[in-house]
């Protein structure tokens, strides 16, 4: 599961697709077989073939596994959203995150969601002293603060995975029933 959720962080430029507020909404469904590389779309022919994650953006095409696969899993996964942000792959390009959404937004956001982080940052008393110490701890502060994020946002779809494995077994379905559902496809 966790080692899904790595390779889920690290497959996209996760700055560049999602805003850092307000938080995106994914879901998980679970599927059998080998590791997709979602950036190209191939299949990994060197992974173990296994109960795996896939995450969906889009909640119609989500609906529409509902008709392809059994109801029940779509459902499920319902239940159970996801909320991920810009920095679910860490610390990369958090410089280009600020620019992008300009530090106006995610400024107030960091004060919000890491206070301490955001209260041992101190612009400096005269804007026109914008230093290279003042961008320098500007930088190290919202490193720390995506590092920060996306260790959250892993233990949050970790857990979100979990509740639907449980949820998912309480109605009876195993690897077995995966395999089946995989193959009707």
């Amino acid at each position: 599961m966790e080692e899904d959720v790595d390779s889920f962080s690290m497959q996209s430029s996760w700055y560049k697709h999602l805003p850092v507020v307000p938080y995106t909404i994914c879901y998980a469904m679970p599927r059998y077989g080998k590791e997709i590389d979602a950036r190209w779309g191939t299949i990994n022919e060197n992974s173990q073939a296994r109960l795996r994650w896939d995450f969906i953006f889009d909640e119609n095409d989500l609906l529409a596994r509902r008709r392809n696969n059994n109801a029940a899993l779509v459902d499920v996964a319902l239940k159970f959203p996801i909320l991920v942000n810009s920095f679910l792959s860490g610390a990369q390009n958090t410089a280009l995150t600020v620019q992008r959404f300009g530090y106006q937004n995610v400024f107030p956001w960091v004060a919000l969601h890491y206070p301490e982080e955001y209260n041992t940052f101190r612009p400096p008393v005269n804007a026109s002293s914008s230093t290279s110490f003042y961008k320098q701890s500007t930088a190290s502060m919202l490193d720390q603060v995506a590092k920060l994020e996306c260790r959250r946002q892993k233990e949050h779809i970790v857990n979100q995975l979990r509740m639907i494995r449980r949820e998912l077994q309480n109605l009876g379905y195993t690897t077995e029933i995966a395999k089946l559902i995989n193959e009707t496809d």
